[in-house]
């Protein structure tokens, strides 16, 4: 598979039916770290995309769905409505939930650990 130069940590994300409607706002910070750029540049396949979908009553769950055909890999992180709950924003949960998924990634596929998370830089509404 081929290496994207400017990539995002997380290609999108989607909820499942019935949760409340989470906005990731966080994906500005990914794509504005050149630490992170260089990182998922150099490591991640251009067919292998992240997807978060959180669900109620899951346990936080990341499996993999591969189309060999097409040379794309999904990492999909299910996870639980919960932990958008209990007064922690739910920039820090995302920002969580997309190192998480790079730390179990890089285990996985024997990468280096990703770097720290970005700082800060999108607008949060």
């Amino acid at each position: 598979m081929k290496r994207r130069e400017i990539v995002h940590a997380v290609i999108w994300e989607s909820h499942g039916r019935g949760s409340p409607e989470y906005q990731d706002e966080t994906e500005e910070d990914f794509a504005n770290s050149r630490r992170w750029q260089r990182y998922v540049s150099k490591h991640r396949p251009i067919g292998m995309f992240f997807t978060i979908i959180v669900e109620p009553r899951q346990p936080f769950i990341v499996e993999t769905t591969s189309w060999p055909e097409l040379g794309e890999v999904d990492v999909i992180v299910r996870a639980p409505v919960e932990m958008f709950l209990g007064g922690v924003s739910e920039c820090d949960v995302y920002r969580d939930l997309k190192l998480r998924a790079y730390i179990w990634a890089a285990e996985r596929f024997g990468w280096p650990p990703p770097p720290k998370l970005p700082p800060r830089t999108a607008k949060r509404t």
